[in-house]
């Protein structure tokens, strides 16, 4: 760690959040990832649910025009992708709740800090009781917050995804303000709460996170070898770009060389599914997305099965069922309501 402790950060071209106005989202609760993603803000997310059942989740968002600040619960197992806000410096930290969490192939423990890849890239797998809050800050803040630490040291790129770990009373102490900030938000939330939430969030925490970060001695987190990591990026893209016309595990393991064991080992390794089971999610996800975007259209549910490459309605209506707790027209009643 001796290129992150007692260093200053290089400069990288970030800007302040569109809107520079203060704003909360409140606490809400959702039942679907698609109406969660229309709420957030400033986060490209695209959630891929893994194992049967309805999603559960729990998003509280509260911004200053320097610092976002994200308490997010999800109760279900999911593979993570996205990316974070444009051209910010964010990181993660992992609730006390949080459990099974590999972050970019980093197996992530309760004294780590997530530190996102410059380009903002979001790639997890989570498990059902996933609990991390998100900082973001700004080039101003950021550069301001790592300076205080020690104006005079030396320069240190943050290009890659990272996890450091971090001492564990320092965390603990990082996790009071960020429930802190939390529960300064109530419905009834007063002028003089206000004014806490934005000098705890404004100042306060970027102050302290860095300070955590900038002290770190315990190194970085096991990681997934690279080699497996690429196999099943490649896989995941071929499983994208196929997806109308369903690809098979066979196809897979021709088109990226590998056998039908190291494949399954890959998947099972970097997101704790098998990769037939990944495909069938990721269409039925598709499908989903689909009847929610075209939630106040004639187009028939039938003519999404097929696109998605669901031939026989009677399976695919089933299958549906089955995964998400509810038949495709509760799906298409839910977001048209």
């Amino acid at each position: 760690m001796d290129d992150i402790k007692n260093t200053q950060v290089s400069s990288c071209k970030m800007q302040k959040l569109p809107g520079a106005s203060p704003f909360v989202v409140p606490k809400q609760s959702f039942q679907d990832f698609e109406d969660l993603r229309e709420t957030i803000k400033h986060w490209n997310l695209d959630f891929r649910q893994l194992e049967a059942g309805r999603f559960r989740g729990e998003i509280l968002q509260v911004n200053s025009e320097d610092v976002c600040y994200v308490n997010a619960r999800f109760r279900q197992k999911l593979h993570q992708q996205g990316a974070a806000p444009e051209e910010y410096f964010t990181v993660a930290i992992p609730g006390t709740s949080c459990q099974r969490l590999r972050w970019h192939g980093y197996d992530v423990s309760a004294s780590d800090i997530m530190i996102f890849p410059s380009d903002g890239e979001l790639n997890s797998a989570s498990d059902e009781n996933f609990h991390v809050y998100t900082v973001s800050l700004s080039e101003e803040k950021f550069q301001e917050a790592f300076a205080i630490q020690d104006a005079s040291a030396g320069r240190v790129q943050f290009s890659g995804p990272r996890v450091i770990r971090c001492r564990a009373d320092s965390v603990r102490q990082l996790l009071r303000l960020l429930h802190k900030i939390s529960v300064t938000h109530p419905p009834t939330s007063t002028e003089e709460n206000a004014d806490l939430r934005m000098e705890l969030l404004s100042q306060t925490l970027p102050m302290l996170l860095t300070r955590v970060i900038t002290e770190a001695t315990n190194g970085e987190a096991p990681r997934l070898s690279a080699k497996r990591r690429a196999l099943v990026s490649k896989a995941i893209a071929l499983i994208q770009q196929s997806s109308h016309f369903p690809i098979t595990v066979e196809d897979i393991c021709e088109r990226t060389g590998v056998s039908m064991r190291t494949l399954q080992y890959a998947f099972r390794q970097c997101l704790n599914v098998t990769p037939k089971c990944y495909i069938q999610a990721y269409r039925l996800q598709r499908v989903k997305a689909e009847l929610a975007c075209h939630r106040h259209s004639p187009l028939l549910v039938s003519d999404v099965a097929n696109k998605w490459g669901f031939w026989h309605m009677g399976d695919f209506a089933r299958i549906y069922q089955r995964f998400f707790l509810e038949k495709p027209s509760e799906t298409r009643r839910f977001f048209s309501s």
